[in-house]
């Protein structure tokens, strides 16, 4: 019994392993990145892992399809695993198959490098495979990237090459051509994963290029990610035009609570007055979340003329959004809204918590400008 007990914990800690996200990916969220610090990079299949202290000697079987400047040994390789060097504290385990990046750089003499900390992709292509074994060669050695390989590998199936391939865009010195941005407006435009299209929209944004129609605006009504979100807001700031800013405008009315909230942050970001009805609404509705971001967003906001709008939600029947409401006055800093904060302290007894608000906040200005405004979550309505 003691047996069969002991053989059931090890092989469900054996199929976790194995059926664990990361050990899934393996590593594979952004690989390109590391491809410069890598003195070698070997196509294999770990085959054994053994345990030195702490660290792991990987035991690698390669590929044929290792280029001979990076072969070690008699078609395996040993690579060294510093501790801890695995995303998410899950290692990679045998049978892990695809590309190892390492450095030879004071390597002991039992093994043949280090492995760098998650430069590990595994690729299910045999096409995808030649195209970054392309990338990664140029790059170690010092050669030309080809333009037309990155563009062949973002049209890869798996994510994790496109990834990969997006990367190499943003380091290359690209011209600008009808057929290079045909190809990456079209990758953007079909692109699902989320990490690909925050990579290709990094790169609309530095390089200034124009995007698809609205897609930008899209971006902000149709994904919860928060930094794809920010860097849509970015390029419709830099680069968006009247259409983009109308789609953000028109959509508040159908949009859930979700999306609502991702709305008013762009427009406080954008500083789009035009909104104001759908301030109105979102301050004044039942949504008690819902009309606390709203003026959280106005008060880290640009906007100007908000001093009658904090002035009125201090008449609120909530206790949290009249605290907001003398916070968003001291959070402004002008002398309207100093004024309206003399006179709350003025008329308020000693005892009205918004009076002894308005009074801290005059005597310790610098507290309170763009204030924290969360701090007041949590202390009733």
């Amino acid at each position: 019994m003691v047996m069969i007990v002991r053989n059931t914990v090890v092989l469900t800690l054996m199929l976790t392993l194995l059926l664990h996200p990361w050990t899934a990916r393996a590593y594979a969220a952004d690989v390109w990145p590391l491809v410069k610090f890598a003195d070698g990079a070997v196509w294999g299949t770990l085959m054994a892992v053994d345990t030195v202290g702490d660290d792991r000697i990987l035991l690698i079987a390669v590929d044929g399809s290792t280029p001979s400047p990076f072969l070690r040994g008699n078609g395996s390789i040993s690579l060294l695993e510093r501790a801890g060097r695995h995303p998410d504290g899950t290692p990679l385990v045998p049978g892990s198959s695809g590309l190892f990046l390492f450095t030879d750089v004071d390597t002991p003499a039992s093994t043949d490098g280090y492995l760098i900390a998650g430069a590990f992709l595994p690729v299910e292509s045999i096409l995808d495979r030649d195209r970054i074994q392309q990338l990664v060669t140029a790059e170690i050695v010092g050669e030309n990237v080809s333009l037309e390989t990155a563009g062949n590998l973002l049209r890869s199936e798996q994510a994790a090459c496109r990834l990969f391939a997006t990367r190499c865009f943003q380091q290359l010195a690209l011209d600008r051509s009808a057929s290079l941005d045909a190809g990456l407006r079209q990758a953007f435009r079909t692109e699902t994963s989320t990490p690909v299209l925050v990579a290709l929209l990094d790169l609309f944004l530095v390089r200034g290029w124009p995007l698809v129609d609205g897609s930008a605006s899209n971006l902000v009504l149709s994904y919860e990610s928060s930094e794809l979100n920010e860097l849509a807001l970015a390029y419709v700031a830099r680069h968006g035009d009247a259409d983009d800013r109308a789609q953000l405008l028109t959509a508040y009315p159908e949009a859930n609570v979700t999306t609502r909230r991702r709305l008013l942050t762009a427009y406080a970001r954008l500083g789009l007055r035009e909104a104001e009805p759908w301030w109105h609404h979102a301050l004044t509705c039942e949504d008690p979340n819902l009309s606390l971001h709203a003026l959280e967003e106005l008060c880290f906001s640009e906007l100007d003329g908000l001093e009658d709008l904090f002035h009125a939600l201090v008449e609120s029947s909530s206790k949290r959004i009249r605290a907001l409401a003398v916070r968003g006055l001291g959070s402004l800093g002008t002398v309207r809204a100093s004024n309206i904060l003399r006179q709350l302290a003025a008329d308020r007894s000693e005892n009205d918590p918004l009076g002894r608000l308005a009074h801290r906040i005059l005597q310790y200005p610098y507290r309170y400008g763009r204030v924290k405004l969360r701090s007041t979550r949590g202390t009733g309505r």
